[in-house]
């Protein structure tokens, strides 16, 4: 957070890649007192944007099969007959349906239903995930 522009009076920052902290400091080089400022106005990503993953994802890229896996586009429709289109990783049609299945059945959809009436996975091209839905 704060990357290379830090203001001059910053709260406590953390870099997410190494770890360095950045805190205010006095004039005679010790740190002042800070309160912690927290991201309260960040908005979490829609659970659309999300690009989810199977759990059969990550043993295949341990084991260096990446040409295994394939992106999904899922249709989903709620007992609510809430309709959402979710984007997944997987091995296969069934294994990016019950991904997203969970997802919802687990509430981290966003959706108020929690019940899959119909659910839908279609094969995307490859490219697609630098294009806007």
């Amino acid at each position: 957070m704060g990357g290379d522009n830090i203001p001059i009076l910053p709260p406590v920052w953390e870099c997410s890649c190494c770890n360095t902290r950045f805190r205010k400091i006095k004039p005679d080089g010790t740190d002042a007192p800070v309160k912690i400022q927290l991201l309260a106005n960040i908005k979490p990503a829609p659970a659309t944007r999300i690009i989810w993953s199977s759990s059969t994802v990550e043993p295949t890229l341990e084991n260096h099969c990446h040409d295994l896996l394939n992106y999904y586009l899922v249709d989903v429709e709620t007992e609510l007959e809430e309709r959402e289109t979710y984007r997944a990783t997987a091995l296969s049609e069934a294994d990016a349906e019950q991904t997203i299945r969970e997802v919802v059945e687990h509430g981290h959809s966003g959706l108020k239903g929690s019940i899959c009436v119909s659910v839908k996975a279609r094969m995307i091209n490859d490219g697609y995930f630098t294009k806007e839905i």
